[in-house]
C-alpha cells in the first residue's frame, strides 16, 4: 500500500514537472512569437522609413542638380548676354568707323560720292541745300571730281514738319506733268527719291496759265511738302540738262555755299494782274510775260 501510495505521488510528481516544463516552453514560444512579430514590424517600419528617407534624399539631390543646373544656365546666360554686348559694341565701333571713313571719301570727291564710272558718264552732280533753299550743280575739276560750281537757282524745300531727306540720291525718272499729293500739278518733273521730286511751283490744272500764284513768292523758303519746287526756267532746265542717274546731295548747313542764291522772281498777285496765272519764266510762247 505504502508502495503504491508512493509510486502515485512520484507519478503525480513527474507529471506537474512536465506540465511546468510544457508551460515554459509555451511561454518561450510565444515570447520567441513576439519577439518574432516585433522584429519584422521594426523591420518594416525601418524599410518604410528608409524609404522614405531614400525618397527625400533622393529629392534633395534632384534640387541640388536642379539648382547647379540653373547656375550653370545663368552662368552661361551672363557669358552669352556678354558676349552679345561686347559683339554689338564692337559692329557699332565698326559701323561709325565706316561711316567716317565714307565721309572722308565723300569730302575727299567734294560733296558727291562717286565712281569712275558715273564720271566717265555724267557731267554734272547737284548739291541742294534744305537750310538756304538753294540749288548748285557742279561740273568736273581738273580733279575729275565734282567741284566747280557753275549754275545757282533759287528753290523752295520742304517745310517745317515735311522736310526733304537728307543724303544722296540718283535721278530716276522725268515726267512733264505730275500729280501732285495734294491734287494740284508740277511742270518738269524729275525725280530724285521716291516721293520726292524737282517741279515747278504748283498749277491748279495741267495749264502753263493756271499757276497757284498764291504760292508762287514763296520761292526763296522752305514751303512745299518735301519736293525741291523752283521756277519754270531752273526746272526745266534741270529736266532737260540732268540725265537719269545723276546724283543729287541734299543736305542742311548755314555755310556759305560757292555761288550766292539768285533773287526769286515775284509776282503782283492782286486781281488787276491778269498775268498772275503764268510764271514770268515760262518760255511758252503763249506766256503774256514774254
Amino acid at each position: 500500500m505504502k508502495n503504491k501510495l508512493r509510486k502515485t505521488f512520484s507519478l503525480f510528481l513527474a507529471v506537474l514537472m512536465l506540465l511546468s516544463v510544457l508551460s515554459l516552453a509555451g511561454c518561450h514560444k510565444k515570447d520567441a512569437e513576439v519577439s518574432d512579430s516585433k522584429a519584422s514590424t521594426v523591420a518594416a517600419e525601418t524599410k518604410k522609413k528608409g524609404g522614405i528617407l531614400s525618397e527625400l534624399l533622393k529629392g534633395d539631390r534632384e534640387e541640388a542638380t536642379e539648382k547647379e543646373t540653373t547656375k550653370q544656365n545663368d552662368a552661361t546666360k551672363a557669358a552669352t548676354t556678354k558676349a552679345e554686348a561686347t559683339q554689338s559694341a564692337d559692329t557699332t565701333t565698326a559701323a561709325a568707323a565706316a561711316t567716317k571713313a565714307t565721309e572722308a571719301t565723300t569730302m575727299s570727291s567734294g560733296l558727291f560720292q562717286v565712281s569712275a564710272e558715273y564720271k566717265a558718264s555724267h557731267p554734272y552732280a547737284v548739291a541742294v541745300n534744305t537750310a538756304q533753299n538753294i540749288v548748285i550743280v557742279y561740273s568736273k575739276g581738273a580733279d575729275g571730281n565734282y567741284t566747280v560750281p557753275v549754275k545757282a537757282m533759287a528753290c523752295s524745300c520742304g517745310r517745317s514738319g515735311h522736310e526733304t531727306p537728307s543724303g544722296q540720291y540718283t535721278t530716276l525718272a522725268k515726267q512733264r506733268w505730275l500729280y501732285l499729293i495734294d491734287g494740284t500739278y508740277g511742270q518738269y518733273c524729275t525725280k530724285f527719291k521716291e516721293h520726292y521730286w524737282f517741279h515747278s511751283v504748283p498749277y491748279y490744272t495741267q495749264d502753263p496759265s493756271d499757276l497757284e500764284w498764291p504760292e508762287y513768292n514763296k520761292l526763296g523758303y522752305n514751303a512745299s511738302a518735301g519736293c525741291v519746287r523752283m521756277c519754270v526756267r531752273d526746272v526745266k532746265w534741270v529736266y532737260d540738262n540732268l540725265s537719269i542717274g545723276t546724283v543729287v546731295r541734299v543736305y542742311s548747313s548755314g555755310n556759305p555755299e560757292p555761288l550766292a542764291k539768285p533773287a526769286p522772281i515775284r509776282i503782283d498777285t492782286s486781281d488787276s494782274n491778269e498775268r498772275r496765272g503764268w510764271d514770268p519764266t515760262d518760255p511758252d510762247p503763249a506766256n503774256p510775260y514774254h
